[in-house]
């Protein structure tokens, strides 16, 4: 049958190269959202012209009738393949978001596990380091205490250093005392002797002064005596002459 029967025949080829470039570039037609039909039913004046013409030669012929049931059923045809078209593309684009929410869930998949191993690896340094603060509070408090007993010890021993050299003075001082104290005594012992020696002295003295004392007057007694009696010799002695 000659193509100015079918002068749509065209449009029959187009909506299947639209739907093989469609196929080949599936987001292209998602992202203008124009339909295969509408792209191959671009106005084109010749080729409204020829249809003009060809239908003109229809009306014409006398299988008008045939040719337009002929027609009608390619035109029926074409809807079909357009529907169909359009349903595959609704397919296509069904597994489009199918598989855009597929890649999508794995992404969000895998910022979770992203975001929970940089969550575990953020708690794990965190514990990490509490635990090295607590290890580190522990060596501050060990030093802490092992000062504080050092600076108790070392208080402790000079609190006895001063206790012993405090006593050692007091018994240095006691020392001294008893040392004084005896050569005091010893002073004391050998004043009173002197003064007892002196005293004897003076009292052998005065004993002695008086026991010459006494002999002069005695002797000065006795030479009286003596003379007297001399004396009174002599005198019988002359008065006998």
């Amino acid at each position: 049958m000659s193509s100015w029967l079918y002068p749509f025949s065209s449009s029959r080829s187009q909506p299947e190269n639209g739907s093989k470039s469609e196929n080949q570039s599936p987001p292209a037609s998602q992202s203008s959202g124009e339909d295969p039909g509408d792209r191959s039913s671009g106005f084109d004046p010749e080729s409204l012209e020829r249809g003009a013409k060809a239908l003109r030669e229809i009306n014409r012929s006398p299988n008008a009738k045939q040719v337009f049931e002929v027609m009608r059923k390619q035109e029926q045809t074409r809807l079909a393949e357009v529907e169909a078209e359009k349903v595959k593309m609704a397919a296509i684009q069904l597994q489009l978001d199918i598989e855009r929410q597929r890649n999508m869930a794995e992404e969000q998949r895998q910022l979770y596990q992203q975001q929970s191993q940089v969550k575990a690896q953020v708690m794990r340094q965190e514990d990490e380091l509490a635990r090295k603060r607590l290890q580190q509070d522990h060596e501050t408090q060990r030093r802490n205490n092992a000062e504080l007993v050092k600076m108790q010890e070392e208080s402790s021993f000079r609190q006895e250093q001063a206790r012993r050299a405090t006593e050692e003075e007091i018994q240095a001082q006691q020392r001294q005392t008893e040392k004084e104290r005896a050569q005091i005594e010893q002073e004391t012992i050998r004043v009173k002797a002197m003064a007892e020696a002196v005293a004897r002295a003076h009292e052998a003295k005065l004993t002695e002064d008086h026991n010459r004392r006494m002999l002069v007057e005695r002797m000065n007694g006795e030479r009286e005596k003596w003379l007297a009696a001399i004396n009174t010799t002599f005198g019988h002695i002359e008065g006998g002459l």
